[in-house]
């Protein structure tokens, strides 16, 4: 599971501007916000959502078709869904060399692969 972000204190340059990881960290907490914001969105659709490189959505499909959908969606850098995160789901994004997993909830996994960030509602919750 990623760390939470919001509890993170960054220091600051002496003449009072922010450190180059500052706008990292910015970068980061609005693609949270916007995959959150998604989610809560999705609550209860059974849906899916596959995001390109600049976060705009690419397909929408039911949850159950998820697993074919991603293994023929070469330019996904990331999925949001309504449903539970499983192990088949993240190594297939690992193969596809996805950035990030959003889903309601974790199911049993395994073996967490790397370079995949997983959020679960509970991990974006204000």
């Amino acid at each position: 599971m990623p760390a939470a972000r919001a509890n993170i204190t960054l220091p600051s340059y002496s003449d009072g501007t922010r450190s180059d990881v500052d706008d990292v960290m910015d970068i980061n907490d609005k693609a949270v916000r916007y995959y959150r914001d998604m989610l809560l969105s999705m609550g209860g659709s059974s849906k899916a959502r596959l995001l390109d490189d600049s976060d705009g959505v690419v397909a929408e499909v039911p949850v159950r078709e998820l697993v074919e959908t991603l293994k023929g969606a070469k330019q996904t850098r990331a999925v949001v869904f309504d449903g539970i995160i499983t192990q088949r789901i993240l190594d297939i994004a690992s193969e596809l060399s996805m950035h990030s997993v959003i889903g309601t909830k974790m199911g049993t996994i395994t073996k967490q692969p790397a370079g995949v960030e997983i959020w679960t509602r509970s991990d974006l919750s204000p």
